[in-house]
């Protein structure tokens, strides 16, 4: 068995591994325009690890993107930083935790950009469902802007994020941060416009690559799930497994879940899950390409 004082380090090696949770929303029938003093909202909180930044800067310290910006994170046990391009969070280090007992030991980093060796990242969105098309949502190219007097994310400091399509739709993602590495996200959206929308909104996890793993049978690497009471546990080396998906180009188990559940990638001792708000009806799915 490997050493036990080694921490597992996050790695890659084959194609693109992703995690979808997504929940449908509905707006009410009788209100077919939506008062920014009361925006339909969408939660999901997510539940991650750790990282590296500071201030908003540019993500050309992380790759070769010189005008995209970065939102900081900061806390007592974490740093890193939210790119204003998707609003993905997807800089992570934990402050606590070194890759070895060295002294010169670096922090150990849980998330990387998504054109980094070893990517592994969450974002978020919106796919329409009637009323409004695919266009005048934002994706995962979409560049936020800062919508909150805050410049860093801390325990104490919220930020917000927002994005107009300039045809009735605002678009805002509030994200705050407890000491113990949960990131609540907030979604809304302002419907300044006299028809019904309807969006679904989702949440994924996203991993490129097979990581490294220990395969030691008392230890599962993987997929991690909980639906209603049901742990589900898949190994990575089964994940290529799954059944084939035309419409999704790519092997897709889903999940219906009821009331309580939850999904994510657990490694030797680092686990980064998705984790709807409770007693609500969603779908989840773990899907390889």
């Amino acid at each position: 068995m490997d050493d036990q004082n080694k921490n597992l380090l996050l790695a890659t090696g084959l194609s693109f591994l992703v995690l979808i949770i997504w929940m449908i929303l509905f707006p009410p029938e009788e209100a077919a325009q939506i008062k920014p003093e009361n925006p339909e909202i969408s939660n999901t909180n997510q539940d991650m690890g750790g990282l590296e930044t500071s201030s908003i800067k540019s993500e050309s310290d992380y790759a070769n993107q010189s005008k995209i910006k970065r939102i900081a994170i900061e806390t007592d046990r974490l740093m890193g930083s939210i790119s204003m391009k998707g609003g993905r969070i997807d800089d992570l280090r934990l402050l606590d935790y070194y890759e070895s007992q060295e002294s010169d030991a670096k922090n150990v980093v849980i998330l990387k950009p998504a054109n980094k060796e070893l990517a592994y990242y969450a974002v978020y969105g919106w796919t329409p469902v009637s009323g409004v098309n695919s266009t005048e949502v934002p994706n995962p190219n979409t560049i936020w802007n800062l919508a909150s007097p805050n410049t860093t994310l801390s325990l104490k400091q919220p930020i917000k994020l927002q994005w107009n399509n300039n045809n009735g739709l605002i678009f805002q993602r509030e994200i705050s941060i407890d000491q113990d590495f949960m990131f609540s996200i907030k979604q809304s959206v302002l419907n300044l416009t006299s028809k019904a929308i309807k969006l679904a909104p989702y949440g994924i996890i996203a991993r490129q690559g097979k990581p490294e793993t220990i395969g030691f049978y008392i230890l599962h690497e993987g997929i991690v799930a909980a639906k209603d009471g049901e742990l589900i546990e898949k190994k990575y080396k089964k994940i290529p497994d799954l059944p084939f998906e035309k419409n999704e180009n790519g092997n897709v188990q889903i999940y219906t879940v009821e009331n309580n559940g939850w999904i994510g990638f657990t490694d030797k001792y680092w686990m980064t899950t998705m984790i709807p708000r409770p007693n609500q009806s969603f779908k989840m799915a773990s899907k390889y390409t």
